[in-house]
């Protein structure tokens, strides 16, 4: 007589689910985690999967407004009405890291940026990357104080700042500060008491003229890659403990009887 063989399931084996969305039966953290790696459009797309999936994407903790996708660069203009209904509808929920990438930007379009960027430092936003380009140039961000008790670390890529910006008196939790392709030569200072790591690429300037002051009296890793303009002014670091500075063979801090003899 054949025997028969029952199956037996291990103890922490899961039914699976009736409606065959073994993807909804994740922890939120772990759907979450997922949405971080989508662009903000796609993540908001995410709400026809399921029930579940409806107000999912208002509590992720990853923002990604990017200017490529899979229709190419995105204007800001392109995203402006979507990315204000965004912001209203995700509310007050917090936010660990957002990217803001866009092109195309003009001049009227700043007061929006501002408001975007000042609603995203309610969000406690503790990682914050700005890269905003406009034909090709570095678009001018004036007249913004960033203001937050928990955002720790900043980029800024395609941005011409001014004193007011990496003025981070109100930023005490501060200590990562990374700027690339940027304009510096209206900064006259870059300011922080709680800053830990700096880095400023060579495709960043300075002004031919004056020198931009850095006071950071906390760093504990520098890196500073001056291209032709001149060499910023370093404040007493008694923390620092790596340093990597990298000149060009075009600075304008040179001395000019250096092959008379007379240099000194």
């Amino acid at each position: 007589m054949p025997v028969k063989r029952r199956s037996v399931k291990g103890k922490g084996s899961l039914p699976p689910p009736a409606n065959g969305d073994r993807l909804g039966t994740l922890p939120d953290d772990v759907l979450h985690h997922v949405l971080s790696f989508l662009p903000a459009q796609e993540a908001v797309r995410t709400c026809v999967l399921a029930h579940r999936w409806v107000h999912l994407w208002k509590s992720a903790t990853s923002l990604q407004i990017v200017r490529h996708d899979v229709d190419g660069p995105r204007a800001v203009k392109a995203v402006r009405e979507f990315v204000d209904h965004l912001l209203l509808l995700r509310g007050s929920s917090p936010l660990d890291t957002c990217k803001l990438s866009l092109s195309d930007f003009e001049e009227d379009d700043m007061s929006r940026m501002k408001l975007w960027i000042r609603h995203i430092l309610m969000c406690k936003v503790r990682v914050l990357s700005l890269d905003i380009v406009s034909g090709g140039c570095n678009v001018e961000v004036d007249g913004l104080t960033l203001v937050s008790n928990h955002l720790k670390k900043l980029q800024l890529s395609n941005i011409q700042c001014d004193h007011k910006l990496l003025d981070f008196s109100f930023c005490p939790a501060l200590e990562v500060l990374e700027i690339d392709d940027s304009d510096l030569s209206c900064a006259d200072n870059i300011s922080s008491e709680s800053l830990r790591c700096l880095s400023i690429g060579r495709n960043c300037y300075f002004d031919e003229y004056s020198r931009t002051r850095i006071y950071a009296p906390n760093l504990y890793s520098l890196r500073l890659e001056i291209g032709n303009h001149r060499t910023p002014v370093l404040a007493r670091m008694p923390s620092l403990m790596e340093a990597f500075i990298t000149l060009c063979d075009s600075n304008r801090d040179y001395c000019e009887s250096t092959y008379s003899g007379d240099c000194g």
